[in-house]
């Protein structure tokens, strides 16, 4: 893999609905450290399309407009106190023990 960590953050959106449909945009802020220590940023928005099929939401298109990027090289983390619980990648995230019913991409269920 390339990256050792990565985070996605989503805030500021505005939903439209109607009906059976949504339109939604909402702003989002990507954070990835590199294998190679140098840490990038990535700021924009997702502008989306909902469906409800079966009376669940699924993202039917979206596309991404990105704003600004930063990359940052040879960054020196400092390591993560011991009173906090190390991120992993897959089920073994103690989010998994927490949210046993919740799989990786459950959030985005989209239907490209």
């Amino acid at each position: 893999a390339r990256y050792i960590t990565m985070q996605h953050h989503f805030s500021t959106t505005s939903i439209d609905i109607r009906g059976h449909e949504a339109s939604v945009a909402s702003y989002f802020l990507c954070i990835m450290l590199a294998n190679d220590r140098s840490l990038e940023f990535y700021g924009g928005r997702c502008l989306d399309q909902f469906e409800k099929i079966d009376g669940r939401w699924a993202i039917g298109h979206r596309q991404v407009v990105m704003d600004w990027t930063e990359v940052r090289r040879g960054v020196e983390l400092p390591p993560i106190d011991s009173m906090f619980l190390k991120g992993e990648w897959g089920d073994k995230d103690p989010s998994y023990r927490l949210l046993p019913h919740l799989r990786l991409g459950a959030f985005f269920n989209q239907r490209h």
